[in-house]
């Protein structure tokens, strides 16, 4: 069977002819990244092993991104501590005041990561990468350290979720689905209903591990987030078939996916405040579904709110999982030609 993007990667990368989802491997690293935050603390990782070098000064990026300008003493600190061992180690890609910026943005920018490298970077957004073609994933500090120090990494090989339509049709197997009598409902559904489950079971874990690690449990009741969860599922699997119905192949779907997710996320008020984004991307929020399950499991949360206080959630929600799931079905053409 064929590798995955992330696998060919990962195999050239570990010296190997080929690689499987779950094999535990050591590869080579293009780019370590670190911020104010985590840097430091992977320096002092460092100390404790009684290292100082770094495997390439070219290969490291140190980007003061959080704390900058400093806000108080302790980040000062903090930028004072990379400042000092970027000298030490004369980092050619330490971005300071008057050069730093938002690092996930910037490395891009700078040309410091392209398509078929491997990164790794103490900041949970640096598989941010992916959507250059690039394998990145988030890390810790000491791993960040380990990076620096050595050149390497170890990875579990991951696996991929692969989606169905836009593979048969590469594949060519879609021909044979289309001569069947299974209706085009029946068989969207079918392929959708797995993800669905995994959603909702994943879902649970989280409100279980937000319970049972932190003693967090919503005001209201989990049965209207359950509610809004499956417009919002219905919504966003909407979304993929439509794109999967006008993609040719499996890479361009999940490049069209990736990039929908990246902007529906960061647009979503998770992140940062919608009241706090410029006016025009306020406007474009009012069409990000993933806003409103934000806004219904915020109020359900802190306020308790009920069905009532949320029904300018329902009719938006409602309206996407319509328009999309109803756009995915009538682009997709069962028999061709």
């Amino acid at each position: 069977m064929g590798m995955t993007m992330t696998q060919k990667i990962l195999a050239a990368h570990a010296g190997l002819d080929s690689v499987e989802a779950g094999q535990l491997i050591e590869a080579d690293l293009d780019l370590v990244l670190g911020n104010d935050v985590t840097t430091p603390v992977a320096i002092h990782e460092m100390d404790k092993f009684n290292k100082k070098e770094v495997f390439d000064k070219n290969k490291i990026a140190l980007v003061m991104d959080h704390f900058t300008p400093n806000k108080d003493i302790k980040s000062a600190e903090h930028c004072k501590c990379v400042r000092e061992f970027s000298a030490e180690n004369q980092i050619k890609n330490f971005f300071d005041v008057g050069s730093m910026g938002i690092e996930h943005a910037l490395l891009p920018e700078q040309g410091l990561i392209v398509a078929g490298e491997t990164c790794i970077g103490a900041d949970s957004h640096t598989c941010t990468y992916g959507a250059l073609g690039a394998f990145s994933t988030g890390v810790g500090s000491t791993d960040m350290a380990a990076g620096m120090v050595t050149g390497k990494a170890w990875f579990k090989v991951p696996s991929a979720i692969k989606f169905n339509i836009v593979g048969e049709k590469e594949a060519g197997t879609i021909e044979q689905i289309n001569v069947t009598p299974v209706g085009k409902f029946t068989f969207i559904l079918a392929k959708l209903l797995p993800y669905w489950l995994i959603g909702f079971v994943v879902l649970t874990i989280c409100f279980i591990l937000a319970w049972v690690l932190y003693g967090i449990t919503p005001v209201g009741h989990f049965l209207i987030i359950y509610f809004f969860a499956v417009l919002f599922v219905l919504s966003m699997s909407g979304l993929g078939l439509v794109i999967s119905n006008h993609s040719a192949t499996m890479q361009q779907s999940m490049f069209v996916m990736w990039f929908c997710m990246l902007v529906l996320i960061l647009m979503s008020g998770l992140f940062t405040p919608i009241s706090s984004m410029p006016e025009w991307a306020q406007v474009i929020t009012v069409f990000n579904p993933l806003k409103y399950l934000m806004q219904v499991m915020r109020m359900v949360y802190l306020k308790g709110s009920g069905m009532a206080d949320l029904l300018p959630q329902l009719g938006a929600l409602l309206a996407f999982a319509l328009v999309l799931n109803i756009w995915a079905v009538k682009s997709f053409k069962k028999v061709e030609g």
